[in-house]
This record gives C-alpha cells, structure tokens and sequence, in this order.
C-alpha cells in the first residue's frame, strides 16, 4: 500500500482527483489527504466560496487540509510541515494548487512530488499556460506528467500527451479539455512510476517559455496588433480577465471576436469602428475583427443590435483612447 497525497485547488484538477480515488480504491492504495487553498469570499465578498477541490472532496468524504502558508517562518506552515511528515506520504500528486511547494517538503515522499502541468514543457513554464499558448497562436498544446522541482515548472518529465488547438478554442474550452487529458496522463504514468519502470527524462534546455500570471489588465486590447493576433488574445483572455477596451474614457468589455475578410487597405487609424449593425467591426493595424456582443461598465452583457440602442457608438469613433 502507498500512502498519496493531492494538492489541487480549482475546478481543472478535479478530473486528476477524481482518477487518483478511483485508482486508490482498485490498488488498494490509501488517498491521505487532500491540500487545496483556503476558502476565498465570493465576487461581492458576502459569503466564503470554497475551492472546487473541496466540494469534490467533501462529497467524497475524504480529509482536507487547507494551510494558508507552507512557509517555515509561520507556527501554521510548521504544524502543516509536521502533519506532511507524520502521515508518511509516500507519493504527492499536484494539479493546479496554487502555492509553491517549499523544499523541505519535495524531499519528504520517496517517490517525490509529482505535478500535472498544463503545457508541452518546456514551453509555457509558469501560471497561465492555457491562456499563454493561445494568445502566441500555438497550434497544439498537451499535459506534461513532471517531478516538481524547487524552481518553476524545470523538473524532470516523465509522460507528456499532445492535443490540437483548434482556431475557435478559448481559455475556457481548452481548459475543459486539457482537464480531462491531465487525468488520462496522469492515470497512464502513476502505475509506472510507482513500479519504476517510466524513467524521467530532463526537459530540454531549449524552446523554454514563460507563461506569467494574468491579472486584470492582460485584457485590455492593443489595437496596433494585427486582427489574427487580437483574435487570439481575446480567446486567450476568455472568460477572465475578459477582453476590454475604452470608448469615451470607459471600459467595454467585448466578446465572441472574429475575423472580417477586407481588402487589406488600411484607411482607418487602429481602433476605428467601420461598421455598427449586428457586430461591432473594427479596424486594427492589419486587417478586421468585429465582436457581435458587449458589456460596458456596471451593466449586462448586451448583442451589439440591443447595445447601440441606448448607448452612443458609431462609425468612426475610436477605440481604446483614454483622455
């Protein structure tokens, strides 16, 4: 019998946990414990909403730890530290937790940390390799099977599985998608590794990448990029931050891009609106891409039809100016 622990928080690494308890109960392996983040308030901070981890893990009825540090400076990472250690966790599987992993606790299982990462490592290293691989245009991404190392994203891989990304796919699509590959993946790998017959091999040293944590402000639009290339940020940013701009010093957030065919004679600065009908077309430094709904600020998200109802936006006002 091994002793296996997850660390998970969102709803991307519930497939993973999903997998490991039913591989647990037909090995008769013993899922320790489960380590997420801790609750979070919800949107309008009215109420505490806990991680997806939790919820599975709850309806599951198995034990769940929810350490706001690991840190070894804090009397909460210790006692999280001495917990770790006097459950003899043999094995530790991550999908998506959150917080590094100090290094005094990699050292602890014998066969180490393993981490269900969201990219073809070495490229997209880091927090946002879904949303990251579809803003570059990549054509396919996949799930990489690794030993978690003290550095980020550089530990030895043991498995990696390939998918496509279609040219319609978003953050959100691809998300669901490489969730349920993470789970095949990881599924394939841990008999082997736990047999030690599925060697780990270095990750190359290069073709490296950064995939950097997004905030709010990865979404605003740069309407000196090329259309193709905005496209792909708008379903690389969706559904958060969300894809945004200005008109008339404020925010609207713009959705379900695509591509218009045009002559290619750029006769209008980038951010131009050139029509307003059904959709919401406009210039960029090369080419077309026109949004069929919005939302400004403080509002609900509207068709572009319904919007121009009752809010002023016409040919010939430009995007993205902020006074």
């Amino acid at each position: 019998m091994v002793n296996i622990a997850f660390f998970g928080t969102p709803d991307f690494a519930v497939p993973s946990l999903d997998g490991l308890l039913q591989f647990c109960h037909e090995n008769k392996h013993n899922l320790s414990f489960i380590v997420c983040q801790p609750d979070k308030p919800a949107k309008r901070g009215k109420h505490l909403q806990m991680p997806a981890i939790k919820l599975f893990a709850q309806k599951n009825d198995l034990k769940i730890l929810q350490p706001h540090t690991l840190k070894k400076a804090s009397a909460e990472g210790e006692d999280f530290y001495q917990t770790f250690k006097q459950a003899q966790i043999d094995i530790a599987i991550v999908v998506a937790y959150g917080h590094l992993i100090p290094q005094r606790f990699l050292s602890l299982p014998s066969y180490g940390f393993i981490n269900v990462h969201a990219s073809l490592l070495p490229r997209w290293r880091g927090a946002s390799p879904i949303q990251r691989a579809i803003e570059a245009g990549d054509k396919q991404t996949g799930i990489s099977i690794m030993d978690l190392s003290i550095k980020m994203d550089e530990g030895d891989v043991y498995l990696q599985s390939a998918i496509d990304i279609n040219p319609d796919t978003d953050a959100a699509k691809l998300s669901d998608e490489l969730k349920v590959l993470g789970r095949e993946t990881l599924l394939e790998a841990l008999p082997n590794i736990l047999n030690k017959t599925l060697k780990k091999v270095p990750q190359p040293t290069n073709g490296v990448t950064y995939a950097p944590k997004l905030d709010k402000n990865c979404g605003e639009i740069d309407w000196n990029n090329n259309a193709p290339d905005i496209l792909n940020h708008c379903l690389a940013m969706a559904p958060w931050p969300g894809s945004f701009t200005f008109h008339n010093n404020k925010i609207i957030q713009l959705f379900e891009p695509q591509l218009v065919e045009s002559d290619g004679n750029e006769i209008a600065i980038p951010g131009t609106i050139i029509a307003v009908k059904n959709s919401l077309a406009v210039q960029t430094k090369q080419g077309v891409i026109s949004f069929a709904s919005a939302q400004l600020e403080g509002k609900k998200r509207l068709p572009i039809k319904d919007l121009i109802n009752g809010y002023s936006i016409k040919i010939n006002d430009v995007l993205g100016v902020k006074n």
